[in-house]
Order: C-alpha cells, then sequence, then structure tokens
C-alpha cells in the first residue's frame, strides 16, 4: 500500500490489487475509487500517476485520465 498527499487536501490511497481511494483531508471523507489497470505492478503504476499525472490537475481531471504512454490506466470504480 502507498499513501500520498496532494494540495494538502487530497490523500491518495493504492492498494497492491490496484484499487486507488480518494480521500478528503479535512472532512475524512472517502471522495472518489479507482481502478489502476497496468502492465507492471499497481503500487508501481501509483507512483507514475502521481509523479507525471496529478501533479497540476484538479481531482476532477482524474476521471478522463488515460495513461497510455505509460501503459497504465485509471478507471472510476462505481
Amino acid at each position: 500500500m502507498k499513501l500520498r498527499v496532494y494540495d494538502n487536501r487530497l490523500l491518495f490511497v493504492v492498494y497492491e490489487s490496484g484499487s486507488l481511494n480518494v480521500f478528503d483531508i479535512l472532512t475524512t471523507k472517502q471522495l472518489d475509487a479507482y481502478q489502476i489497470t497496468s502492465d507492471h505492478e499497481p503500487v508501481t503504476a501509483m507512483d507514475v500517476v502521481c509523479d507525471t499525472c496529478i501533479c497540476g490537475t484538479t481531482k476532477s481531471d482524474l476521471i478522463s485520465i488515460d495513461f497510455s504512454s505509460s501503459s497504465s490506466k485509471l478507471q472510476p470504480t462505481p
């Protein structure tokens, strides 16, 4: 499992299964859940997400991010 904080507001938690949960730090409520699919380990994919895609984006942008350049995809989960 890896934890990342974005903009001191959002906590991203990724599990080895590729499940990614987004929490609001101030309210401690879960905002969204995603599934990372990758040719590589999901935890490694989380590094790609954090290092290349989350920086400079808003949370709503995450829904449509396609990580084709890194062979990873981020899918919203129901």
